[in-house]
């Protein structure tokens, strides 16, 4: 009896090892089988995602009707002068006797005492081959208008090209119906502004004690017409 005791002893230690070994094997299964299940569950929901996300694309493409018609934009011509009215006085401080009735281009003076004898003008067309003309018209307090002479200048503009250079004379003093003269040419397509600059001249005859007011017209004229500033 005493020898059968250690097998005893033995066989259980040995059955303990494989029953613990069978509880890992289990738990490790049991693990494996729950990783496996979070793998599928993360794979159908990224399928899932993948499915919403395409039909949310593709709803409005297949929802969507397009319809479309043509638009037809027309641009009128366009043809604008226009003046700034406040041009301040030309002072005339030499006299001059004119031969025939009319001033030589020298016996014009620039304003002597310093005031403004200057106005701006802009000019708006998308038309080619414009011209400015201006002209001296019945208006204003003309006072002793035949003892007088005026002449403007046009400069400060875009392009060189529109201008003419130096004084246009428009009125002498042998005028009785003042014509009108060119002072801007070759103008077109395009926005542009400048500067009117204004000087006279007079005769011994003209009282000094009385002064004269001229209206001047201006004119933007070439394709479709004109259009006029004063």
């Amino acid at each position: 009896m005493t020898g059968s005791f250690p097998r005893e002893r033995s066989f259980s230690r040995e059955n303990s090892l494989v029953v613990a070994s069978l509880v890992v094997a289990r738990s490790l299964v049991a693990r494996s089988l729950v990783v496996r299940r979070l793998v599928l569950l993360c794979v159908a929901a990224l399928f899932a995602v993948v499915a919403l996300f395409a039909a949310a694309t593709l709803q409005p493409a297949i929802a969507q009707d397009d319809s479309s018609h043509e638009v037809t934009i027309e641009v009128d011509p366009v043809q604008k002068l226009t003046i700034d009215n406040d041009v301040g006085p030309v002072t005339v401080s030499e006299l001059s006797d004119p031969s025939d009735g009319e001033f030589s281009n020298g016996e014009f003076v620039d304003n002597s005492d310093g005031q403004s004898t200057t106005g701006t003008f802009e000019i708006r067309t998308n038309l080619t081959g414009q011209k400015v003309t201006a002209e001296v018209i019945n208006g204003g307090s003309q006072g002793q208008i035949g003892e007088l002479g005026l002449q403007v200048s046009l400069t400060e503009m875009k392009k060189d090209e529109y201008q003419i250079g130096g004084y246009q004379t428009l009125l002498q003093p042998a005028d009785t119906d003042p014509g009108a003269e060119t002072v801007a040419e070759n103008i077109g397509q395009t926005i542009t502004g400048g500067t009117l600059t204004y000087r006279a001249s007079a005769t011994p005859e003209f009282d000094p004690n009385s002064d004269a007011t001229v209206q001047v017209q201006y004119t933007l004229t070439g394709q479709s017409g004109g259009q006029s500033g004063q």
